[in-house]
């Protein structure tokens, strides 16, 4: 409650975003005990695609700026305008995949691509019938890119490529992601090349 010096000041936020670390590490261990556990409940509701997208964007962009980096967006005007499906788990993912972009990249861009595919019509057990579609979200960076032999590891619980290490996080976030893409009857998929970049592909 009271003025504070810098040293002041510079503890109480060593603090906070430690307080911040382990609370993300805990909700991390939470959320994969449920999944794994089986007890991991999907909430479907209407999801308006473009505030989506538009909101994952504002989130990132002081970040984005402050290191530099161009931010592209690719919508494809054929992307349904709203889709059912659990908006707070596709947030989780999009949010982790777009926020490791940010991270591990120093220069160039990170780019948002999201399109529909495979457009068919289905019925539901309660006789309803609607137009069912693949969404797809491709995370692009022009970052530090992913060694072959690390690209399937890093989606194991703990795990992450040795180069990054040291720039923290918990290596749970990739493993949470490809496990609610599964449970959402989707994918997860990874395509990088060192020095170059990576491409995470998310089809549910």
């Amino acid at each position: 409650k009271e003025d504070l010096d810098q040293t002041q000041k510079s503890y109480v936020n060593s603090i906070r975003n430690s307080g911040k670390s382990l609370l993300s590490l805990i909700n991390d261990v939470l959320d994969l005990s449920k999944i794994e556990a089986g007890k991991f409940d999907l909430e479907y509701d209407i999801v308006d695609t473009r505030f989506f997208l538009a909101e994952l964007e504002s989130l990132f962009a002081f970040k984005i700026r402050e290191k530099g980096l161009e931010y592209k967006a690719e919508i494809d005007p054929d992307l349904p305008k709203s889709i059912f499906m659990d908006e707070a788990r596709l947030r989780q993912i999009a949010v982790n995949l777009i926020g490791n972009a940010v991270k591990f990249t120093h220069a160039g861009s990170v780019t948002i691509k999201a399109f529909a595919e495979n457009p068919r019509e289905e019925t539901n057990s309660d006789g309803e019938s609607g137009i069912m579609v693949d969404l797809v979200l491709e995370v692009e960076d022009t970052g530090t890119g992913i060694s072959s032999d690390m690209q399937e590891i890093i989606f194991e619980p703990f795990e992450q490529a040795g180069q990054f290490r040291n720039v923290g996080g918990t290596g749970l976030g990739l493993a949470i992601s490809r496990r609610l893409a599964t449970l959402m009857q989707g994918t997860l998929t990874l395509k990088s090349t060192p020095e170059v970049g990576s491409v995470f592909t998310l089809r549910i």
